[in-house]
């Protein structure tokens, strides 16, 4: 065989391997059903109905529309649910509102995939989780078991979706002073000076 010639199955040795525990199948799998929990995001995104804010609260948001709002402001109200006596309530420390700010800082499509992500969890329900509901319009207890199976999911992207808005309502509510004797935290050695130094 001259020079030039190329064999047409190289060794194993020579082809790219695959990045551990990541098979292609396995990526286009994540990839289909990332997709499709995205897309039904997209899909139910246009109805908002039933979706009212105060005008000043809605015109203070900056990314978060009225819907998005309302359905992050249930979902934090799970998620940092208390069975401590005296707790301050996700609405109480503005959890939603902090949020939305942090949101404006971050790129196109980190809000894009954000917003795509609450949608999912407002409108999913009848085909992921068997409640044929708006998670909004559902009780307490429905709320707990579809956040839950977003939690426990075999779908990668699903789980790591509950696991960055839980992460986020987490460091949202406990950047609050409000909360700090929960964690017997008396606040930062070096207090904020006067004259905005």
């Amino acid at each position: 065989m001259s020079n030039t010639d190329v064999p047409e199955n190289p060794p194993d040795d020579k082809l790219p391997k695959e990045t551990e525990g990541l098979s292609r199948r396995s990526l286009l799998k994540r990839g289909l059903f990332g997709g499709l929990i995205l897309g039904m995001g997209g899909v139910f995104a246009y109805q908002q109905s039933g979706y009212e804010l105060k005008k000043e609260k809605a015109e203070a948001l900056k990314i978060l529309g009225a819907k998005e709002f309302i359905v992050l402001q249930a979902i934090a109200a799970r998620v940092l649910a208390s069975d401590e006596d005296g707790a301050p309530e996700a609405n109480e420390v503005g959890v939603v509102e902090w949020i939305d700010g942090y949101l404006h800082r971050q790129s196109s499509w980190v809000q894009k995939d954000f917003l795509m992500l609450l949608n999912a969890i407002e409108h999913a329900g009848p085909v992921m989780d068997f409640q044929f509901s708006r998670f909004t319009r559902m009780s307490a207890k429905q709320q707990d078991k579809v956040l839950g199976n977003w939690a426990r999911s075999r779908l990668g992207l699903r789980k790591q979706g509950f696991s960055a808005l839980k992460g986020l309502c987490v460091m949202a509510y406990y950047r609050h002073p409000k909360t700090w004797d929960m964690l017997g935290y008396d606040g930062p050695l070096v207090k904020k000076q006067s004259g905005g130094k």
